[in-house]
């Protein structure tokens, strides 16, 4: 499977600083090793049809997507996409392979 180019915002990784070790590098590995928890909680959210927690969730990850550079992740956080709306299906396919282009990005800045 090819990587999209928009998966990651380059860019904004380079500029968080030195992600080979340290702070910076942690704080994005956290958040692309809870990816998923956080996505399975929008859809129980979701599920709960508390329409003010899943605005405020979605939020939060898309501000965190942003952040940590999954560009395509926070793309598909849009808040009138809340509710049914939101694609699960696709938010989670997305999700997964931000992930995996964040595993190989820090696999060409390590080697």
């Amino acid at each position: 499977m090819k990587t999209r180019p928009d998966l990651l915002d380059i860019d904004q990784l380079v500029s968080l600083g030195d992600l080979t070790g340290g702070g910076v590098y942690q704080i994005v590995d956290d958040f692309a090793s809870c990816l998923m928890d956080r996505v399975a909680g929008l859809r129980a959210i979701s599920g709960e049809r508390n329409m003010g927690e899943m605005r405020m969730a979605v939020h939060q990850l898309k501000g965190s997507a942003l952040s940590c550079g999954f560009l395509s992740v926070a793309s598909m956080l849009e808040q009138d996409g809340v509710g049914d709306a939101l694609d699960f299906s696709g938010l989670e396919a997305c999700a997964w392979e931000s992930i995996g282009a964040w595993k190989r990005f820090l696999s060409v800045i390590r080697s």
